[in-house]
């Protein structure tokens, strides 16, 4: 069992009175699954969520929904996100966005970052609505979910919902793009490579080969093919970082793996496949 599970494990059967040493995946679900009988609605929250992941117990969906259901009507946020996940999972879109309203109403992050895209595309009976997307989608991104501040920043950059401002995307495509302490959020690819762009042609931030360079790295590092090739271009034209043909190969062949024609073409230029 890994460190940060134990931990969970620690924690939560800590809260609930037991003592937290020793205690393994089965245990977890013991404890907890007694207190949600007793009616405790986080304890019938991490039931449910045991049955689901099959976590300290053979996987059941209805009674992970079960103990979902009575979670949500007791009022936990996390169980009425897990029965919209449900719905949605089921192509029941309506119902799904009457329960993420209902997880958001309550500032489950999750919830309302799937509102956004429920008016973005116009699903759940909702009506699109680029305003209420680019709304929900900065009230996610404000609680440092990840994939909502890339959202937000492409809604500024775009101009949909919001003034178009270059200037604001890019402080979003930052947050999204670097390591999220606070809240526990690895970085995401794709604002890092729209993040470099934005160096590299000086958009929304002063033009820096040199940065566009370190956050291209960090995108083709964590596998966005156009930043793979656009990494072996710095390499080949010595933007941002000393000019090498090596490492320019080595990403050219990257990219052209991943299916990217330009790059395969790139490589012929050095007579190599």
């Amino acid at each position: 069992m890994s460190i940060s599970k134990k931990l969970m494990i620690g924690a939560m059967t800590a809260f609930l009175g037991v003592a937290a040493s020793g205690y393994t995946s089965t245990d977890f679900f013991n404890v907890h699954k007694e207190y949600a009988n007793k009616g405790n609605p986080d304890a019938q929250f991490n039931t449910g969520w045991c049955f689901d992941s099959g976590e300290g117990t053979r996987k059941n969906s209805g009674q992970a929904l079960s103990y979902f259901r009575r979670s949500a009507n007791a009022g936990n946020p996390n169980s009425m996100f897990h029965l919209g996940l449900d719905f949605e999972k089921k192509g029941n879109l309506r119902q799904a966005a009457v329960w993420y309203k209902k997880a958001a109403a309550k500032n489950h992050e999750v919830a309302i970052f799937k509102l956004a895209e429920f008016f973005e595309f116009g699903k759940g009976g909702e009506k699109k609505d680029w305003k209420k997307a680019a709304e929900y989608y900065k009230k996610a991104a404000d609680k440092g979910f990840v994939f909502a501040q890339y959202r937000y920043a492409v809604c500024c950059a775009m101009g949909k919902g919001v003034p178009q401002s270059w200037k604001e995307a890019v402080v979003w495509y930052k947050k999204a793009a670097e390591l999220d302490k606070k809240h526990g959020y690895a970085p995401y690819a794709m604002a890092q490579y729209n993040l470099a762009w934005c160096y590299a042609n000086g958009q929304g931030v002063k033009r820096s080969l040199k940065d566009a360079f370190y956050w291209y790295k960090k995108a083709a590092e964590n596998g966005v093919v156009d930043a793979q090739f656009q990494l072996a271009e710095c390499y080949a034209k010595g933007d941002g970082v000393a000019a090498s043909k090596d490492w320019a190969v080595y990403w050219y062949r990257k990219a052209a793996s991943n299916g990217m024609q330009k790059a395969k073409i790139a490589l012929k230029t050095y007579g190599l496949n």
